[in-house]
């Protein structure tokens, strides 16, 4: 990651088109998704079938950054198909995570899927993405669908959109400080409503098993990440919290420095993720 300034945030405003700055989230958000993903696959990898030649569908790959690592994981990769909603993400890992194994696509995966997709994956994985999805069982039916029997479904996301306390308290502060109180009273509301929340794993794992998997592992784990810098912290507010979305736009950036101001502890991050890894042990259409 480069070495920037939290400051550099507002300098960089009026050069950014909005909450999606593929080159800002790369730098930021996208490295904390790198050293999530070496979580799920440490507790993973030993019980993923060893497919000779994996095909993989990343889902929400974002800036391509863990989608490069997920071959150093599985070095006998045989190609990744990787896809955002996001076309300024997709050009930018086109650009900069370009490999002669990875196929970037921008496709929303609430939507239709290409049908020559059936049966096509030995693996689907998605890192911290399944949170925005509103239809869990609609997104788990189009899996099933894409994978090969005796496939892999590695998945970890956010157990509740639902921020903890001094961040709920930070947001309200920053949002005064900017003016926009009611923007994010706005954004409270939605942010309650925007996912649902498992209340424990065994629902979601009955969803899972309901849809032609066998389950192997679903928890809910207490995580912890330390940032590297305020920046890092800063530009994962600006890339990836819904709050944003209610933030005017020449509000973002002054926004986001004065929300990791007021953390207690603006390096570390808190939450609760679920944690799945199931494998298609049938087609259900």
């Amino acid at each position: 990651m480069t070495s920037r300034n939290v400051t550099d945030l507002i300098g960089s405003a009026k050069s950014m088109p909005g909450v999606e700055s593929a080159e800002l989230y790369s730098d930021t958000a996208a490295q904390v998704c790198r050293r999530s993903l070496e979580l799920l696959f440490q507790g993973a990898l030993t019980s993923v079938n060893k497919h000779k030649e994996q095909t993989i569908l990343d889902i929400g790959c974002g800036t391509g950054e863990a989608t490069n690592c997920l071959m150093q994981y599985l070095p006998f990769t045989k190609s990744v198909t990787a896809i955002d909603r996001s076309i300024e993400f997709i050009d930018y890992a086109r650009e900069v995570n370009a490999s002669p194994r990875i196929t970037y696509e921008c496709l929303n995966a609430e939507k239709d899927w290409p049908k020559e997709w059936r049966e096509k994956f030995t693996m689907v994985y998605s890192n911290y993405v399944f949170h925005w999805i509103k239809d869990h069982n609609l997104l788990l039916r189009q899996i099933n669908r894409a994978m090969k029997v005796n496939s892999d479904l590695l998945v970890q996301f956010f157990h509740s959109a639902q921020p903890a306390n001094n961040e709920m308290m930070a947001a309200k502060r920053a949002a005064e400080d900017c003016g926009i109180v009611n923007e994010m009273q706005a954004a409270i509301l939605a942010v309650k409503k925007m996912v649902p929340i498992w209340k424990d794993a065994s629902s979601y794992s009955r969803l899972i098993s309901s849809l032609g998997f066998v389950v192997k592992t679903c928890r809910v784990e207490n995580r912890q990440y330390r940032c590297k810098s305020k920046f890092e912290r800063a530009g994962m507010t600006v890339t990836v919290s819904p709050f944003m979305n209610h933030v005017p736009q020449d509000k973002k950036m002054l926004f986001a420095t004065k929300y990791v101001s007021y953390l207690a502890d603006p390096f570390i991050i808190y939450h609760k993720a679920v944690v799945v890894h199931a494998m298609k042990i049938r087609s259900i259409d």
